[in-house]
């Protein structure tokens, strides 16, 4: 995440447990701030994102909202074919700052939201998309700062198949581990909800939602050999269960 697209990340999503689909939480929530030694501009930092900031961030289901019939276009749905209802929103919440001038009043907010739809069953099966799935995260020493972006995601063959993997900048043994155990997607059943969220002090919408927008087509955008699929696609499962992780 590039500095001007954001303060904090944070990672929400349904509770575990019966009935507990609609009740939302916060996973983990972190600065993509640079730590500096010197004084520099406000900022916000985890601690400063309200406890009432899931209930901005989790929107309803496409079923519950007004002027649904706009959407039925096929040029604007917005479910995956994995069956996932994909929203980006932004809004702002009241800040906890005390100075005067509009950013300290504020937090401006983007959520990328991912709810397990109701009315629509996947179109394609278990093993497509389970080949689409991260597998694991891989340690390069050789990832840095670019200017322009290039997509950590790979793939790789082997004797068992063709597998995708992500490069990234730190050892995560913890974070495989988990990945390869437990799919935050099977553990809920229609109505799950899971998002990320970018916050920050400064009114950075636009750069928020272009970040948001590269991770889900990173992430999200396949070509499917799906007899009657049009492509390129997009199926969800693969940054949900990313994002399951960190529940």
């Amino acid at each position: 995440v590039h500095l001007h697209n954001g303060d904090v990340a944070l990672v929400f999503g349904s509770e575990t447990g019966d009935n507990a689909a609609n009740q939302i939480r916060r996973f983990s929530c972190v600065s993509v701030q640079p730590d500096t030694d010197g004084p520099s501009k406000k900022v916000l930092f985890p601690d400063d994102v309200p406890p009432i900031f899931e209930s901005y961030a989790a929107v309803p289901p496409f079923h519950e909202r007004p002027f649904q019939g706009m959407l039925k276009d096929e040029k604007n749905s917005r479910t995956s074919i994995d069956g996932w209802e994909v929203s980006l929103t932004n809004f702002v919440i009241p800040s906890q700052g005390m100075g005067d001038s509009v950013d300290d009043k504020w937090m401006y907010c983007v959520s990328l939201v991912f709810r397990k739809s109701s009315n629509t069953m996947p179109q394609i099966s278990e093993q497509e998309i389970n080949n689409e799935c991260l597998s694991e995260l891989q340690h390069d020493e050789s990832l840095g700062g670019t200017e322009y972006f290039k997509s950590p995601l790979f793939f790789t063959e082997s004797q068992d198949g063709r597998s995708r993997k992500m490069k990234v900048s730190l050892e995560l043994n913890e974070f495989n581990r988990k990945l390869q155990e437990y799919k935050w997607s099977q553990q809920f059943g229609q109505g799950a909800t899971i998002g990320l969220a970018l916050i920050s002090s400064r009114n950075v919408t636009q750069a928020m939602r272009e970040t948001l927008s590269l991770l889900f087509k990173d992430f999200c955008a396949i070509k499917s050999s799906t007899e009657g699929l049009k492509t390129p696609c997009q199926m969800c499962q693969p940054l949900v269960d990313i994002l399951g992780v960190l529940s």
